[in-house]
């Protein structure tokens, strides 16, 4: 994708994870600009930080940093350089 004149990366996880599936129809592009990268996603639902939260280890899975547990929700919580550099892009 060209963003402000330059190339830009554009990554779809659900691709890259092998996960099935309906898309939703409209997606959305979440942008890191100190990678000139973008991931393609459904939807944004929170951005937070992860400060005070419990982060369970998956030991079964490289491509997963863990899961993170807030009250009665989860989130699992995948590195961007993990999954891409696993993968090839």
């Amino acid at each position: 994708m060209d963003l402000r004149g330059e190339t830009t990366t554009i990554l779809d996880p659900a691709r890259l994870l092998d996960v099935a599936g309906e898309r939703s129809g409209e997606q959305v592009v979440v942008l890191d600009d100190a990678d000139r990268r973008g991931w393609l996603v459904d939807r944004v639902h929170r951005v937070r930080g992860l400060r005070d939260v419990t982060v369970d280890t998956v030991p079964e899975s490289p491509l997963i940093n863990g899961v993170v547990s807030d009250g009665d929700r989860f989130t699992v919580w995948v590195d961007p350089d993990t999954v891409t550099g696993a993968v090839s892009v």
